[in-house]
Parts: structure tokens; C-alpha cells; sequence
């Protein structure tokens, strides 16, 4: 999600959208940004990390104002301000569930004071999400929180092949994807077998919720591999 020039019109479609997916408009995931040029390719500055964390907080604010508050809205924030505005309809889910991407502890404290639902997205490293998932529980004691009312995802770049064969036929396109420059995303790989393995790891460190990014998409053989040999074993 965006917040320039202002998002209120933005979250006014959410409330739209909601109606039309009769509240089953689920994950809406907020964050910062990471990449300036797309920022530059619609005209927006790209402001310091300081500011587009400000910035998500108003946008949070002014979404639970206007997801809640009947009649008529005005909002003064820093960065952003609304005056008589009308949101109608509401959204059908209220409240609205606010799930927001997150690696960082500034960010992840900001998740820990408003987040519902928190992406923590990134590489494998059990040792280094377990030290993420304690940093939140920590700041939601601080707040008064309950941490385990708070669903947590892990996503990644993801491809599913069948076996070695298979790989290598793929592998000069997997190397391009972990050649990526400034790619916050670990592309996460590996055999039906492996990934059940690797979901369940991550399961034992709290993760209940996966996004992942099929990366041999418009093809479907890794959906349909993971739909056939993974989803099984987690039913």
C-alpha cells in the first residue's frame, strides 16, 4: 500500500471492495514501501524510512476512524488530513482486521501496537524469526497487549519442483530471481517433501499463516504440486 498524496480515498475503496467481497477481504497488507522507483515511476517522492513509518500510523488512524465513526470525518494528522469526510458504506468486517509487513523492530513495534495480523517476510533463519516473534510479544506486554490474539505469516518468493531433474531443468531462471538487486526476499525452494519439512519448522516457531509468491507463475505445475503433495499434509 501507497500513502501519497493521501490515502483516504484509498481507504475509502477498501471499504468498498469489503462490501463487495462481503467481508472476505483478508489479508490487506500495509508497509512502508522498499523499492524508490516505483515511487518515481507515479510521480512520489520517497521519503525517509522515519516518515513513510509516520505516515503508515496516520494511514492506520485515519482507516480505524473511518471504518467506525458514523457521520461525518475529520482527522489532523502530521502528514495527512481529512475534514467532513462521509465513508459509506462501511466495511462489513468491523472490526477491520489491520495486517501489516514487517522485519525491522521499529516497524515491528508499530505491528505490535496495531497489527491483527503481522507478515514477517524474509529468509529462513529460525533463530532470527524467533528473536523477531519475542521482540513483538515484548512490545505487546508493553502495550497492554494480548500477543497471541496476533496471527503471523511468513512470506517469500517460492518455487516447488518435483525433484532434482526437474530443478536443473529451471535453474538458470532461479539463479536470475536470486540475482536480484535489493530484494528483501529470499527465494525459497525446494521438493514437496522439503517444504512440509520447512512449514513445519516454522510452525514450531509460531508462524500459522504462509503468502507465498509462486515464481514459475503463469505455469501452474508448482500450484498444482503444492496442492497435491503440501496442502494435504497440513489438513
Amino acid at each position: 500500500m501507497r500513502y501519497l498524496p493521501n490515502p483516504s480515498l484509498f481507504i475509502k475503496e477498501i471499504a468498498t471492495l469489503d462490501q463487495i467481497a462481503d467481508g472476505r477481504l483478508y489479508p490487506l497488507g500495509l508497509g512502508l514501501g522498499w523499492t524508490p522507483h516505483e515511487y518515481e515511476a507515479f510521480g512520489f517522492p520517497y521519503p525517509a524510512h522515519k516518515i513513510r513509518l509516520a505516515q503508515m500510523v496516520e494511514t492506520i488512524e485515519l482507516m480505524n476512524l473511518m471504518f467506525s465513526k458514523e457521520g461525518k470525518i475529520s482527522y489532523e494528522g502530521e502528514y495527512f488530513q481529512v475534514k467532513d469526510l462521509i465513508c459509506e458504506p462501511k466495511t462489513i468486517q468491523r472490526p477491520f482486521p489491520i495486517v501489516i509487513g514487517a522485519r525491522g523492530n521499529h516497524t515491528l513495534q508499530v505491528a505490535a501496537q496495531y497489527a491483527d495480523h503481522i507478515d514477517i517476510y524474509g529468509g529462513m533463519n529460525l533463530e532470527d524469526l524467533g528473536e523477531r516473534l519475542s521482540f513483538v510479544e515484548k512490545t505487546c506486554d508493553e502495550y497492554g497487549r494480548n500477543f497471541k490474539d496476533i496471527v503471523f505469516s511468513w512470506g517469500c518468493w517460492f518455487w516447488i519442483y518435483e525433484n532434482e531433474k526437474e530443478f536443473s531443468k529451471y535453474a538458470a531462471e532461479v539463479q536470475r530471481l536470486k540475482d536480484l538487486p535489493d530484494n528483501p526476499f529470499v527465494v525459497q525452494m525446494g521438493t514437496p517433501e522439503e517444504i512440509v519439512e520447512m512449514f513445519e519448522a516454522l510452525k514450531e516457531v509460531g508462524i500459522t499463516y504462509f503468502t507465498l509468491r509462486f515464481e514459475d507463475f503463469p505455469s501452474k505445475r508448482g500450484l498444482r504440486l503444492f496442492a497435491e503433495h503440501v496442502i494435504p499434509e497440513f489438513r
